[in-house]
């Protein structure tokens, strides 16, 4: 029986020498691009890939039983709580002007946001606050980064 064309599979294959099977690829060679809702790029630079991500152990997971404690005892005093509702306020309806989603918001719009805010004059303890309270309101895997922000 004769295969038509169209039936005929395509196949990607390497040739090696036996005893060198199975043939890999290095993974620099096969790195995927990586964006997320943090990518800033700047005009003309290229997208971030696979190799240019840190790879992470145990050791950057975990911390001390002291530090998990201080973590579980923290809390807000009553008056920064109702600042950084007021911030939080603020900030959700400015994006609710301009358009981007307020939570969880990417790091594009946090710092497009503290950006307005420095704009006008604002103290660096104003622009501190809302920058912390925005932040601490996200959800704990979604917090946009600080680098950027901090950079303005």
């Amino acid at each position: 029986m004769m295969e038509h064309e169209d039936d005929m599979e395509v196949v990607d294959a390497e040739l090696v020498d036996d005893g060198h099977l199975p043939a890999t690829i290095h993974p620099r060679l096969m790195s995927a691009r990586v964006v997320d809702r943090h990518t800033i790029l700047h005009p003309g630079q290229g997208l971030p890939t696979e190799s240019d991500q840190p790879r992470y152990t145990e050791r950057d997971l975990y911390v001390s039983e002291q530090t998990a404690e201080r973590l579980g005892n923290q809390s807000a005093p009553r008056n920064a709580s109702a600042n950084y509702l007021s911030q939080r306020d603020k900030f959700a309806a400015w994006c609710a002007d301009e358009g981007p989603v307020a939570r969880p918001c990417t790091t594009a719009t946090y710092v497009e946001y503290l950006a307005y805010l420095i704009e006008p004059g604002r103290s660096p303890n104003a622009v501190n606050a809302a920058m912390s309270a925005i932040r601490t309101w996200m959800p704990e895997d979604l917090t946009p980064g600080t680098r950027q922000a901090r950079a303005c």
